[in-house]
């Protein structure tokens, strides 16, 4: 694959949506305890678009640190 094509597959694309915790389903990913996304996401953030486009970008750059 070409360079480009590498890094357009490798791009982190994150979302932001309430879920409903009965309804999940235990998976062989693990988010590690170190991981403070809780900063990022609040319910006044949640409100509005605005609010949640900027969780989001929040959220790809702490992922992308990682």
């Amino acid at each position: 694959m070409s360079q480009k094509k590498i890094d357009r597959k490798s791009r982190i694309k994150p979302f932001v949506k309430y879920v409903n915790y009965n309804h999940l389903l235990a998976t062989r990913h693990i988010v590690k305890e170190d991981f403070d996304f809780k900063t990022a996401l609040t319910d006044d953030k949640m409100e509005n678009a605005e609010g949640r486009k900027a969780a989001k970008a929040e959220i790809k750059k702490i992922l992308e640190e990682r």
